[in-house]
């Protein structure tokens, strides 16, 4: 057991909670590639993209990788998503990608297919798809489990993917949006499902701007992407939740902030009404596509 264990994924995907359960029970310190880059750089790692762009933090990516591979303490690291496709990181030259024959090899570039254009990445893999294997209607698709009970008609998702800058902060006051947004939801009159999340904070989050007759969802992802797919609005931060309800066709309100660049904006952008974080009344915005 004197081997590294590496959690490769996107971001969201749960890779540091995984991680710290995965260390804590093989008694080994935990690593996260990303906080690992930020204590190296003194940044956050939005503000490495925004500053020096992608290929820089990549480079920083790759030094504190190899650090954490090279360490003689076995340890749980979680590792950013982009490390298995950077021909340079270890993780490539230790072969971990191509599992099958060349042959049968197919992978989706999602970072360089389509070139310095704005299209959407579902958009993007469409094509692709079309180009490589002749598929000429591929798109998104969810397959939800078999719920019961009355539906919600609006699912909500305060999740930010453990990425703090996605959130909508005014001054000091840490959850003022929030409970202001789930307000105005709730003066819809519709009936609301709220996701409480994966971790603490997301939880502490969800349970301090819960409004008077709302439901929650505590549990695993799958449940709650079976609740987005049967209700009537999804509305949130950025998140999977938004990419499930653009693939199942249910309309959405996503709130987008703390992207590193307006390429990364657009190409991560779901299908449906997209407010920006940035903009000078976000809830006035959303009011405003409420009643659209």
């Amino acid at each position: 057991m004197g081997e590294h264990v590496l959690l490769v994924g996107m971001m969201g995907s749960g890779k540091s909670t995984v991680g710290r359960i995965v260390a804590d029970r093989m008694r080994r310190p935990f690593r996260d590639s990303d906080a690992d880059v930020e204590r190296r750089t003194g940044k956050s790692v939005p503000a490495i993209f925004a500053a020096r762009g992608e290929p820089a933090y990549r480079a920083e990516e790759r030094a504190v990788l190899c650090a954490a591979l090279a360490s003689l303490v076995p340890s749980v690291i979680a590792v950013a998503g982009g490390a298995v496709i950077d021909p340079d990181s270890r993780l490539t030259q230790l072969g971990l990608i191509r599992v099958c024959d060349d042959a049968n090899y197919f992978f989706f570039e999602s970072r360089r297919y389509g070139g310095e254009g704005l299209d959407r990445l579902p958009d993007l893999a469409s094509r692709w798809a079309r180009e490589v294997f002749g598929v000429a209607d591929a798109g998104p698709y969810i397959a939800p489990q078999p719920v019961t009970g009355p539906p919600a008609e609006i699912t909500v998702s305060l999740g930010v993917g453990e990425n703090a800058s996605k959130r909508i902060i005014r001054g000091n006051s840490e959850g003022e949006f929030e409970c202001e947004l789930l307000g105005l939801l709730a003066g819809t009159g519709a009936t609301v499902l709220v996701d409480k999340g994966a971790g603490a904070e997301e939880r502490a989050r969800v349970e301090a701007a819960l409004q008077p007759g709302m439901r929650t969802h505590d549990g695993a992802f799958a449940p709650f992407a079976a609740e987005i797919a049967r209700s009537k609005l999804f509305v949130g931060y950025d998140s999977a939740g938004g990419h499930v309800a653009s693939a199942c066709g249910v309309p959405l309100i996503s709130i987008a902030n703390g992207f590193a660049s307006e390429r990364m904006l657009a190409r991560w952008r779901p299908n449906g009404t997209v407010i920006r974080g940035d903009r000078p009344d976000v809830l006035g915005a959303i009011r405003e596509a409420l009643l659209q």
